[in-house]
C-alpha cells in the first residue's frame, strides 16, 4: 500500500483505538496478544510507557502503526512495535524510528532496549537495519509446579518492598525491563512480594502478579538448601509462567525445569545506542 502516512506521537490517541490497533496487529503474531483497556493501562504503567515519546503512523487520521516507548532516566524501552497487515512492507517501522529518534535524543535518552521472538527473523532484520544489536537470549517457562520437599527452617513472609542494595548480590543476571523492581513499584498493578528468611535473615524473595512470576532470587551463599523450592511451594500444583530468564544462567533454567516448568519461548534482547 502506498498511501501517504502521517507521523505523530500517541498522547492524543484514545486507549480504545490504541488497544484495537494493538490487538489487530498481534492477532497473527507468533504468540497472540489481546489486551482490553484495563490490561493496556497496566502495560503502560508497568513498562513506564510515555505516550508523548511514543510514535504513531496514521492514515487519514486513523492509527495504523505504533512504537510504544518506555522511559527511565537516560534509558528507554520498546514496549511494542506493530503495523497493521495492509500497511506492512513499506518500511513503516523505520519511518516511525526516524520520527521519534530526534525526540529521544533531545530528551537525553542514550539507549533503547527491546525483546523480539527468536523466530521473528523479519523483525530482527528490521531492527538490525535501524542499529539494534543482540545482547542476550531470554528464556520463557510455564507449567505446573511440582514440589516434593521444602526447607522447614525457612520462614516465608509477605513484604511491602525490598531494598535493592540488599538483593543486588542475589542476582545471577539483570532482570528485563518489565520484570524490574521499578516495575514492581508501580502500585496501580497488583504485585505480591514474598520473602524467605533463615534465622531472621532475608535469603531469598519472589515477586509475582497472580500466576506470573516476575522475579525470584536466592542469596548465593544459601543456595542448594531448598530455599528456592520453598518460595515456589506457594504455587505447588498450580500452573505458572516466568519470562525473560537469561539463557546463560544454566543453574536457574535447570532449577525451573526441575520444578516441572517447560521452555515455551525464547527471545532476543536487543540494544540500540541512540
Amino acid at each position: 500500500m502506498t498511501t501517504q502516512l502521517q507521523l505523530n506521537t500517541l498522547e492524543y490517541v484514545s486507549r480504545d483505538e490504541l488497544a484495537a490497533v494493538l490487538n489487530a496487529v498481534f492477532a497473527d503474531y507468533f504468540v497472540k496478544i489481546e489486551l482490553d483497556q484495563d490490561q493496556l493501562d497496566d502495560k503502560i504503567a508497568l513498562e513506564r510507557i510515555d505516550l508523548t515519546m511514543s510514535a504513531g503512523a496514521f492514515s487519514s487520521g486513523k492509527l495504523v502503526g505504533f512504537i510504544l516507548i518506555g522511559i527511565a532516566g537516560e534509558s528507554s524501552y520498546n514496549g511494542g512495535t506493530g503495523v497493521l497487515p495492509e500497511f506492512r512492507g513499506n518500511g513503516v517501522t523505520a519511518k516511525m524510528y526516524e520520527f521519534i529518534m530526534p525526540r529521544l535524543r533531545a530528551a537525553s535518552i542514550r539507549t533503547q532496549t527491546l525483546e523480539v521472538i527468536r523466530e521473528n527473523t523479519a523483525a530482527i532484520m528490521a531492527y538490525q537495519k535501524i542499529g539494534f544489536a543482540r545482547s542476550r537470549t531470554l528464556a520463557c517457562f510455564s507449567g505446573r509446579v511440582n514440589i516434593s520437599r521444602v526447607n522447614n527452617f525457612v520462614e516465608l513472609r509477605p513484604l511491602d518492598d525490598i531494598d535493592e542494595n540488599v538483593v543486588a548480590a542475589f542476582y545471577n543476571f539483570s532482570p528485563s525491563w518489565q520484570n524490574s523492581l521499578a516495575a514492581f513499584r508501580v502500585r496501580t498493578v497488583n504485585h505480591s512480594l514474598l520473602g524467605a528468611y533463615l534465622h531472621g535473615e532475608l535469603v531469598g524473595f519472589l515477586i509475582h502478579s497472580g500466576q506470573r512470576v516476575k522475579q525470584f532470587a536466592v542469596a548465593s551463599q544459601h543456595r542448594g538448601c531448598g530455599i528456592g523450592k520453598t518460595l515456589f511451594s506457594r504455587f505447588a500444583g498450580q500452573r505458572i509462567s516466568i519470562t525473560n530468564i537469561d539463557k546463560c544462567d544454566m543453574a536457574t533454567c535447570s532449577f525451573l525445569g526441575n520444578l516441572g516448568l517447560k521452555l515455551f519461548l525464547e527471545q532476543y534482547e536487543m540494544n540500540l545506542i541512540i
